[in-house]
């Protein structure tokens, strides 16, 4: 895997467990969104008020990974508390699935 900032994971993982205290629930990600990433987005927070924060494009450094990851641990470990295992996969899938639907032509 890619190396990541051990400082970084740590403040990322500590951001989190303010953000879940705040009861504020978010995702970090990076890389290139897919093309159904919008309406996963939309669906995540008008429905389940969860928020998918884009901390960075394609480039990404050992300080951004190190964040997201320590981020993600505990904040999807606290959403898959709240609305059960694999809930995230589950809704990305149905998104995809629909999206690809919609766009059959």
């Amino acid at each position: 895997g890619q190396k990541y900032s051990d400082s970084a994971y740590k403040a990322g993982r500590s951001d989190a467990m303010k953000d879940v205290k705040d009861n504020r629930l978010v995702i970090e990600v990076s890389g290139l969104p897919a093309p159904w990433s919008g309406e996963y987005a939309k669906l995540l927070a008008e429905k389940y008020h969860i928020q998918l924060k884009t901390v960075a494009g394609c480039i990404v450094d050992s300080r951004i990974v190190g964040h997201e990851r320590g981020y993600n641990e505990i904040s999807v470990a606290e959403i898959e508390r709240r609305f059960g295992h694999g809930f995230l996969a589950k809704t990305a899938e149905d998104v995809q699935k629909k999206w690809q639907q919609a766009h059959k032509n």
